[in-house]
Order: C-alpha cells, then structure tokens, then sequence
C-alpha cells in the first residue's frame, strides 16, 4: 500500500514533558525550544492546543500508512516545519496589517490534511490528493485518465 502525492511536513513532536504540562503545552517540551517556530507555539496557548492536534493526527496517521508511506511523511514533516519557520521569518518586524502567513490556519489545514491521509492500495490512480501546497486530481474520463492539478507558493500564496 502506498500513499500518494503527500509532499506535506506535520509539526508532530514526541511528548518529552509530565501529562499535565501535555494537556496545556504543546506537543514537545518548551524548555528545549530553540526555533522561532517553537518559542512562537510555546508563546500562545492557542497555538499549543493546535500543535497537541497536529502531533496527534500525526501520530494516527503513522500508524494507518505502510512504511514507504510512512517514510514519505516524515520528510513531508520536516519540509511543512521549513515551510512554517519560513513564513514566520518572511512576517517578522512587519506590522500586523503587512503579515500574509497565518500560522493557525496553516496548522489547522495540516490538522486536516493529517486526518484524511488513508493508504491507497498500489495500481490506483484515480481520486483527489491534496496538501499544503496544491490538488491532483485523477480521473477517467471516456476510458483514458484525465488529469488536474493546481500549486501554490505555501508562504505568499502566489501562483
């Protein structure tokens, strides 16, 4: 089984802190956060919450998906936090009228994104995959296969 077109990276972190500081923090332990990234989540208790459903959907979603998959998220992981930490550096010093990336509607997409990551068996080339920078979409039209797709810059959203 394989998933294809995911070409996103998830926040997912493993818990490191007590389940007290789990439920009100995020997913990882603030004592340790170095990137602007983490110090911003670690800041805002809201973006706590949506890191916990970030790394949570994550999780699921790793245990759904075969190991090629599975390897195929996690770089997809690493890329999407590149992607977060370089809107935030793109927005910094600008006053809050100028800033285009908006973290919380980003994370809430990838908690979206995450949940409906399903395993496609291997041979299936028709359906819709989507993620944080664009849609494919598969199908047959008069016996042959029928293609769309559409990308976007994930910081500036430009085309």
């Amino acid at each position: 089984m394989r998933v294809l077109f995911l070409g996103l990276l998830s926040m997912a972190a493993l818990a490191t802190g007590p389940a007290s500081a789990q439920q009100s923090g995020p997913s990882f332990d603030c004592r340790k956060a170095k990137s602007v990234l983490e110090k911003t989540i670690c800041a805002d208790p809201k973006l706590a919450a949506l890191d916990r459903r970030v790394a949570a959907e994550y999780a699921g979603a790793l245990k759904r998906l075969d190991a090629r998959s599975v390897a195929d998220l996690r770089q997809d992981q690493r890329w999407f936090q590149g992607v977060l930490e370089i809107g935030l550096e793109h927005d910094a010093g600008l006053a809050q009228k100028d800033r285009i990336f908006d973290l919380p509607g980003t994370m809430e997409e990838r908690v979206s994104f995450l949940s409906g990551l399903r395993p496609i068996p291997v041979g299936v080339w028709v359906g819709t995959w989507k993620n944080f920078v664009g849609e494919i979409e598969i199908q047959t039209k008069d016996g042959k296969l029928a293609v769309s797709a559409s990308a976007a810059k994930p910081v500036t959203g430009n085309w």
